[in-house]
């Protein structure tokens, strides 16, 4: 099977996957606030965002190993693979242990960054806290070996069993909510179900890789060892300035404005984390692909295949973000109620944040693929300093909107930073022309976003319906879409992706 088929592989069961979810998460969400309320949904992503950082214990060693994989596994060099497995096995449990360690620590303070805390009680979220830690740490004793399947561009194997597991999981804590109404029960059967589906991935990678269950393995080289040394200390900065970026948000809001309106901002992150996450889904099916490429092709063909992946991105991260700041809110009224709903300033920063980081998760994709660690690793510092303290200054002056504006501050500079250093590293080149193709893209998306308002001002005068909504987001697509291939035409990239598309149809219609 070549390269493209098997991004189309991934790509393809991974859209199936998200969209199955998408369903479940909204259906569970909603029973969610109608039992529990906004607050415990609040609760849940600052657990999440603490034990996110609490995952610095990781190091970025999983991005080193993911790069190490690929060669070994194109040459099918089962020794080195091994090797390579056994040394990622005994990481992982030194850091389950350590996360575990550091999470217990961490309990007492808890209290000071849930702001209005009382609500619940202290000692009940203190509890989940402890369960959500359990869930987490167990994750370490399995999840790396999901590395070897992705390495072959078999990602899309994980994908379909986590589905599974993943339609199980919210079917019946959701059932079990509506007739308990007990977040505390909600918790345990949620991580009884993870449980059990970590047991049964980690005996059928064991049964497909046999290997990997094989403690007879010889010692890393000095120069495989040395290398993964290398990525790591790389990654180690990397690590930090990722997670003190993506985990603060909610912590921050938290702290200093309250834990409920980090649940009102939960209900606009579900959606925007849905579609991320097929979009992420469908540019990441490609990293292992572009990884081979790096690993076997000339130059001048990297930066073939690297100018249409990054068109793609900027394509389909204009048209979500148009679509996010246009329909969310209006979504969240129709489905949820007026209550939750946010200020315009916040959702535009909030949305533009979300497109700087399509772009840097676009970069920081290639780079992983092309194992470029090193020669940027103190820029996630600088954006974990401009990130909080912007962030929490501009929060306490201006609220909401400040926490977002911090987040854009950071992605930009760290944007312009990233691109310079990966197209001189691959390509000895320049990157005027991937700043002038971002601001094209830009553009054409901000006439979009101010084409959409406008009819949407007109189409939602007498408030929002299920009808009205209906039509607003055929309107979105349609013209958005009309914008950006118009304005897009010239560039040979388009003529790629129009062909892609054609043969992503063809494929569909004899599935």
């Amino acid at each position: 099977m070549s390269r493209m088929e098997y991004t189309f592989k991934n790509a393809k069961y991974s859209l199936i996957s998200q969209f199955v979810s998408l369903v479940l998460t909204f259906v569970s969400k909603t029973v969610f606030l109608r039992v529990l309320g906004a607050t415990y949904s609040g609760v849940g992503g600052l657990y999440s965002n603490v034990l996110g950082i609490l995952s610095l214990a990781e190091l970025g060693f999983s991005s080193a190993m993911a790069f190490a994989l690929y060669k070994p596994t194109a040459d099918n060099d089962v020794e080195k693979l091994k090797s390579l497995m056994y040394v990622y096995k005994r990481f992982y449990r030194i850091i389950a242990v350590v996360i575990a360690v550091l999470g217990l620590c961490l309990a007492p303070f808890l209290k000071y960054v849930i702001k209005g805390g009382e609500v619940i009680g202290y000692d009940r979220l203190t509890v989940y806290y402890l369960l959500f830690l359990f869930d987490t740490v167990s994750s370490y004793f399995v999840s790396y070996k999901y590395s070897v399947l992705y390495a072959e561009q078999k990602g899309y194997v994980c994908t379909n069993i986590n589905l599974i597991w993943t339609i199980v999981n919210t079917t019946v804590k959701t059932l079990a909510l509506f007739v308990v109404k007990s977040y505390l029960a909600y918790l345990i059967i949620g991580i009884v179900i993870n449980l059990i589906q970590k047991v049964y991935m980690n005996s059928f990678l064991n049964k497909r890789y046999s290997y990997l269950k094989d403690k007879n393995c010889k010692k890393l080289s000095k120069e495989d060892s040395d290398s993964i040394k290398k990525n790591v200390k790389a990654l180690i900065f990397h690590n930090i300035g990722g997670r003190m970026v993506n985990q603060t948000d909610s912590i921050i809001i938290s702290a200093f404005i309250n834990i409920t309106v980090t649940g009102y901002i939960s209900f606009y992150t579900m959606v925007m984390n849905a579609v991320n996450s097929v979009i992420n889904t469908i540019l990441g099916s490609a990293v292992s692909s572009i990884g081979n490429v790096v690993a076997k092709e000339s130059v001048e063909k990297q930066k073939s295949i690297i100018d249409k992946y990054v068109f793609v991105n900027s394509y389909i991260s204009g048209f979500a973000c148009v679509g996010f700041f246009v329909l969310l809110s209006p979504f969240v009224e129709l489905v949820w109620g007026k209550e939750l709903l946010i200020p315009d300033i916040v959702l535009f920063f909030l949305v533009l944040s979300i497109y700087v980081s399509y772009q840097l998760n676009c970069i920081n994709n290639i780079k992983s693929a092309a194992g470029i660690f090193d020669q940027d690793k103190y820029v996630p510092l600088l954006q974990s300093v401009i990130n909080l303290a912007v962030s929490v200054v501009l929060a306490k002056h201006i609220g909401l909107a400040g926490v977002y504006i911090g987040t854009v501050v950071q992605g930009v500079v760290a944007l312009i930073i990233k691109v310079v250093i990966t197209y001189k590293a691959m390509f000895k080149s320049g990157v005027i022309g991937y700043l002038l193709g971002q601001l094209l893209h830009l553009i054409l998306a901000t006439v979009s976003t101010v084409l959409c308002i406008i009819l949407k001002n007109i189409l939602f005068v007498n408030g929002v319906t299920f009808l009205s909504f209906g039509i607003m987001l055929v309107i979105v697509c349609a013209l958005t879409n009309a914008i950006l291939l118009i304005g897009l035409w010239h560039k040979k990239e388009m003529k790629y992706c129009i062909d892609l598309f054609k043969g992503i149809v063809k494929k569909c219609t004899h599935i």
